[in-house]
């Protein structure tokens, strides 16, 4: 028999208030259905579950409560009635599901949840998707229904994608985060498992460019002449920092302060896994810090003059912008110094971390030590990172046929 109650989410929303949720468990398995109300932890009354009633509108929402209640009591019900299996997903569908739901009302509804929980970058991800699902389906039609989104609308979709110049990697991507969207809405009941395109569509694996730079290239760079103090001598040394500590990701340099060195290692959080790191300071890297160390440097101002000591960036969103726009600066003096040494490739921040990951690859490194300087979730993505950058050892196998 199903279990049907109540809840206050934990999880506060950006305005410090907790989501009410009803939550349908079957068979030790529970999901969530989402309600509109939202209140402060204390007008909560967590053993009776109602909304106490000194909030000024407790008589409404407990109402409203009661009516989510008893929807999914019925849903069960019938379910019971009609003799079919029954689950926890399986009664949210019964009670969510309109005939033919929105996706673009279901994507812009994840977007609110992605927003509250600051989760920016995924925020800006499936907008970026949503923003192209509207001009695909254009100006006349404004909604698209889930029941509209077939293998055949995907597969011309995915034409589209290239026929707009998209690349391979970003095609890849866009359609991941259709299919993780479709993938949430069966979760939640929206709509049923067999009606989701993605178990028979399959997604083509993007095969993305990694720039990676030889030691000669290295060195041309590094031996330019330039001007101390300036800005393209301190994006050489922002690069030649990253490639020293393993490949760190120009959003982290940019937030490393003079607390994260100790003993000679650099120790930070990555901000793209949340996962900690330390690696050894080498010679080159201290060198180049002792550039920008002084004695009014303080344990929380920034390493590198890329943000400002005195700007407030505790808005996580704020942060993310000027972090982005600090990247397309330094985006564009690695150009400038690219060109400068005679170096033809697209030098961008992260060229910093291909270079290090494939000199180590080079010099015989064990792909576990790689996979530890990268901060790798697992061995197996090191070794599809790897398998990128390794085209020269491959045309130098292909080479030796010739000996025969």
């Amino acid at each position: 028999m199903a279990t049907i109650k109540p809840i206050l989410w934990p999880r506060p929303t950006k305005e410090g208030k907790h989501i009410i949720k009803i939550r349908v468990t079957q068979d030790r398995k529970s999901r969530y259905i989402l309600t509109d109300i939202a209140i402060a932890k204390k007008f909560w009354n967590p053993r009776e579950r109602v909304v106490r009633a000194s909030h000024p509108q407790a008589s409404l929402y407990n109402a409203s409560i009661d009516s989510y209640v008893h929807k999914a009591q019925k849903a069960s019900y019938d379910l019971d009635q009609q003799n079919q299996a029954k689950s926890a997903v399986k009664i949210l569908q019964k009670i969510q599901a309109p005939e033919d739901p929105s996706f673009i009302t279901f994507a812009e509804h994840r977007l609110l949840q992605l927003e509250r929980s600051e989760r920016f970058r995924s925020f800006k991800r499936v907008r970026t998707v949503l923003n192209k699902l509207k001009e695909y389906i254009g100006p006349r039609k404004t909604d698209l229904l889930f029941s509209e989104i077939t293998v055949k609308f995907l597969e011309d979709y995915a034409v589209h994608l290239q026929t707009i110049g998209n690349k391979s990697s970003t095609r890849h991507s866009d359609l991941k985060t259709i299919s993780t969207l479709m993938n949430q809405s069966t979760k939640e009941g929206l709509i049923p498992f067999e009606k989701n395109p993605f178990h028979k569509f399959t997604i083509k694996a993007g095969k993305s460019e990694k720039t990676k730079l030889s030691d000669l290239e290295l060195v041309a760079i590094k031996e330019l002449e330039l001007q101390p103090g300036t800005l393209p001598w301190h994006t050489r040394n922002y690069f030649f920092f990253s490639f020293y500590c393993g490949g760190i990701r120009v959003g982290d340099l940019m937030s490393l302060t003079w607390a994260n060195i100790k003993e000679g290692r650099l120790s930070y959080r990555m901000d793209k896994t949340g996962k900690e790191k330390s690696v050894k300071l080498l010679p080159p890297a201290l060198e180049i810090l002792s550039h920008y160390h002084n004695d009014e440097s303080k344990a929380d101002h920034f390493l590198f003059p890329i943000l400002k000591n005195n700007v407030d960036y505790s808005q996580r969103e704020f942060f993310l912008k000027q972090k982005e726009s600090k990247t397309v600066m330094i985006n564009r003096y690695l150009k400038i110094l690219a060109e400068k040494a005679g170096v033809d490739a697209k030098v961008t921040t992260h060229t910093a971390r291909h270079s290090a990951a494939d000199f180590l690859r080079r010099q015989n490194v064990n792909v576990y030590d790689i996979s530890k300087i990268l901060g790798h979730s697992s061995i197996k993505v090191t070794e599809a990172y790897l398998k990128t950058l390794d085209v020269d050892s491959m045309d130098s196998a292909m080479d030796s046929l010739g000996g025969i």
